[in-house]
């Protein structure tokens, strides 16, 4: 249907020449994750015709974990530098700066804050970035505490400068900054490939069930991303397994540091199934009845909208993003 009102709002306007102009952008690797995904979705949409493609990454790719075949595919001119974590800590910023100096872009989108911080060492050319949280509610929780508080402290610094120069993924996001740190930040809503997605026939379900060795005789819940405490799998599968009900099947798509210990407590159940990290994300999807999230924060979860382009209904916790996502398509 048609969303009630607009997917962005950008006040952002970049004055360049209409020339051939290059785009970079900036990441750690071109793994298989969300945000390289919508990055792909965006390269894949770009006039190239008016704009040259060029994907840096700092650290080496991990084989199948990588999507450098599909931007390459797409005529994007793909420079891995290969650098280690230490040494992007140390001689990050010189070495990429040193590189932005050679290609010469006309605009640099990092893919995330640290990222983002690195980049700036270029001056000659506009730097975006894309912020997908809301750095109180994640650091803390993937930092520990203490850190966590710090470093999400040094970060609103950075957005409190260069709001402007940054863009929210969802409304909701945009609106927590506004509210509780009265810093305005535009946003343009996560997506995704709808093409990648289709619902299925009851038959191609079933074929799907058989070939993940998943049962066809039940309802199967699935639950995709990070498993860590702020996306909150525990409490899905501790209440799953209170319920304990014959006719339900759980899935739990993902890695993170929370998939150990889940998987020592519940991994003797016969009616849950820890993957861990997958590539085939949308076969599992076809295989599902229902959608489920109990994260505490998000961006704009890209799960969900996966699981709505695959014509499944959704079970969500009630947090602003998600609420966005019912507002929209209700």
């Amino acid at each position: 249907g048609i969303p009630a009102e607009p997917l962005f709002r950008s006040s952002i306007a970049i004055d360049i020449a209409p020339a051939r102009h290059k785009l970079v952008f900036f990441s750690t690797r071109m793994r298989k994750s969300g945000p390289i995904a919508q990055t792909l979705d965006l390269v894949r949409n770009i006039d190239k015709s008016k704009y040259s493609v060029c994907m840096v990454t700092l650290y080496k790719e991990r084989g199948a974990d990588s999507l450098k075949a599909d931007f390459e595919k797409e005529g994007v001119e793909c420079i891995c530098m290969g650098v280690g974590r230490l040494q992007s800590i140390l001689f990050g910023k010189r070495k990429v700066k040193s590189l932005f100096r050679r290609i010469r872009p006309s605009i640099i989108h990092s893919v995330g804050m640290p990222l983002y911080k690195i980049a700036l060492a270029y001056k000659d050319c506009p730097n975006f970035t894309t912020i997908h949280n809301y750095v109180f509610e994640d650091y803390p929780v993937k930092y520990g505490p203490f850190v966590g508080k710090i470093m999400a402290k040094q970060d609103l610094r950075l957005i409190r400068k260069n709001a402007s120069h940054m863009v929210a993924c969802s409304k909701s996001l945009s609106e927590i900054y506004k509210e509780r740190h009265s810093i305005d930040v535009d946003f343009i809503r996560n997506g995704v490939d709808t093409n990648r997605y289709e619902v299925p026939t009851e038959a191609e379900k079933i074929e799907k069930r058989k070939a993940l060795n998943i049962p066809v005789d039940r309802k199967v819940l699935v639950f995709t991303g990070q498993v860590c405490s702020r996306k909150n799998q525990a409490f899905v599968v501790d209440s799953f397994a209170k319920i304990n009900r014959d006719d339900l099947f759980l899935v739990i798509l993902g890695d993170g540091p929370e998939l150990p210990r889940l998987r020592e407590q519940y991994g003797d159940r016969k009616d849950i199934l820890f993957k861990g990290h997958i590539t085939n994300v949308a076969d599992y999807l076809k295989a599902s009845d229902l959608y489920v999230s109990s994260s505490t924060s998000e961006g704009l979860p890209i799960g969900a909208l996966e699981a709505l382009s695959a014509g499944l209904p959704l079970l969500l916790s009630d947090i602003p993003q998600h609420k966005e996502v019912v507002y929209i398509d209700k």
